[in-house]
């Protein structure tokens, strides 16, 4: 049982390093290019000229990266958070999905009580 408890404050330690540096990395090396009229930003460490822009490029091939990564990251995020939505509304709707909305309303009103005399 000792083991498991190590195990999880190792991976809480090891998951808030990766966050605490991808949140640096995107706050402090975030930077954009001009690529045939597109404005194409990322972050990632880099070596600044004397006017503050990167001194440095990517290939095409490193540019199609960064534009799949940022958006399959996008689509995840976003899927992930309008599932949550539907599953939340999903589990509080009170609607059976063997039952008809009628026959639902019908149901819990002949369970209401009569007023007290």
């Amino acid at each position: 049982m000792r083991n498991k408890s190590l195990l999880k404050k190792f991976y809480v330690v090891l998951f808030l390093v990766i966050f605490a540096g991808y949140y640096a990395c995107i706050t402090f090396f975030y930077h954009t290019h001009i690529v045939l009229g597109e404005t194409i930003g990322h972050s990632h460490p880099y070596k600044a000229g004397a006017d503050g822009k990167p001194v440095h490029s990517h290939s095409e091939r490193g540019y199609l990266t960064i534009y799949l990564l940022s958006s399959i990251t996008l689509s995840l995020v976003a899927s992930t958070f309008f599932l949550k939505k539907i599953i939340l509304l999903l589990y509080e709707f009170p609607v059976s999905l063997t039952r008809g909305i009628a026959t639902d309303i019908t149901y819990r009103l002949a369970l209401l009580r009569a007023p007290p005399r």
